[in-house]
This record gives C-alpha cells, sequence and structure tokens, in this order.
C-alpha cells in the first residue's frame, strides 16, 4: 500500500511489476497514516488476513529474518 499522496495506484502496480512482487497493490483512504498509528516516513507495517496489525517498526526497524518470520507467521494463519 502507497503512503505518498502523489503516487499513483497505476504507478504502485507499475513499480509492483517491474520488481516481480506478488502483493496487490493499494492506495489508501484518507485517515490511515493517522489510524495505523504511523509517525515516521519509513514505517512497516503487516497486517493478518483479519485485518489486524501484527508487526510495527519505523524507520531501521526489523531485518531480513525478521521480516521472514513475519510472513511465515502470516502464512501460518498467525
Amino acid at each position: 500500500m502507497g503512503f505518498d499522496p502523489t503516487e499513483t495506484l497505476d504507478e504502485l502496480e507499475a513499480y509492483r511489476q517491474r520488481n516481480e512482487f506478488v502483493y496487490q497493490t493499494a492506495v489508501p483512504a484518507s485517515r490511515v497514516v493517522p489510524d495505523f498509528g504511523i509517525t515516521v516516513q519509513s514505517s512497516k507495517v503487516a497486517m493478518n488476513g483479519g485485518g489486524i496489525i501484527v508487526y510495527r517498526a519505523g524507520k531501521g526497524g526489523g531485518n531480513e529474518a525478521t521480516w521472514r518470520q513475519v510472513f511465515a507467521d502470516l502464512a501460518a494463519g498467525q
């Protein structure tokens, strides 16, 4: 999901395709940044299928091992 209000859905989708990412792209509702409590530009948020935030990190937070575990947990339905 893009959080930059100047990015269009087409730009996000082109970026996804160029990088061969498999996730869906979306533009946020106007309140998503404050609703998610995002206070720094480099925020990382993972949500499960029920829309519950299961991981949150600010600038510099999370490394490859952390993200692998987050996605493993999500894939396992946790």
